[in-house]
């Protein structure tokens, strides 16, 4: 396994200079401290990242899937496989879906790459909520569904329980006045009502 932190090592009796070698390796310490940077502190970074370290660690991250594996069989039912490579671009060299039986936030088998990458994305999701308001929640979840899904999920969660008379003065949302469809669609799921509120032009 390599070392990235010492592969100047490797080259310390070849015909490169050693100045050479020591300047190379802090130009690559440099490179990889912002991705030690958030593995330990699971926060936003407060530097923006470069492109080539965002897409080093999805790709480094993808490649501990078992799909990566050339030494497996590869011929499991739920063993990802993807005939476009395009595909495989788009998705950073993900294949596998995430969660398992059920549960979106448990470890997936044949993806402990991108089970971490999930793990990552609902730390920063946490860390942006926190940051916006919510500083005492706990966790946050990246639920990787449509916004009409995702509003009827919220709403649900909100409903409240218990007393019949309490609850029926719960069941009407107030939204913008907005050309959205999935809006309105997502609160028809839930059972609920929907009050239309016209916007003010201010200044």
């Amino acid at each position: 396994m390599v070392d990235f932190n010492k592969i100047s090592e490797f080259f310390q009796n070849s015909s490169i200079p050693q100045n050479m070698l020591d300047r190379g390796q802090i130009v690559l310490n440099n490179f990889m401290k912002p991705i030690k940077t958030l593995f330990e502190q699971k926060s936003v970074p407060k530097e923006p990242w470069s492109d080539e370290q965002i897409e080093f660690l999805l790709r480094t991250l993808s490649n501990m899937d078992t799909d990566k594996d050339s030494n497996a069989a590869r011929v499991g039912e739920r063993e990802a496989r993807i005939a476009s490579k395009l595909h495989l671009q788009t998705s950073a060299g993900f294949c596998h879906g995430v969660g398992r039986s059920g549960f979106l936030t448990a470890p997936q088998p044949k993806a402990p790459g991108g089970s971490i990458m999930y793990e990552i994305s609902n730390y920063l999701a946490r860390d942006i909520l926190r940051s916006y308001g919510l500083p005492n929640i706990k966790e946050a979840i990246v639920v990787p569904l449509c916004t009409g899904m995702s509003l009827s999920l919220t709403l649900g969660a909100l409903r409240p329980d218990g007393d019949k008379k309490y609850s029926s003065r719960k069941k009407t949302v107030l939204i913008p006045q907005i050309d959205h469809k999935s809006l309105l669609k997502s609160i028809e799921l839930m059972g609920l009502k929907t009050k239309i509120i016209k916007g003010k032009i201010f200044g």
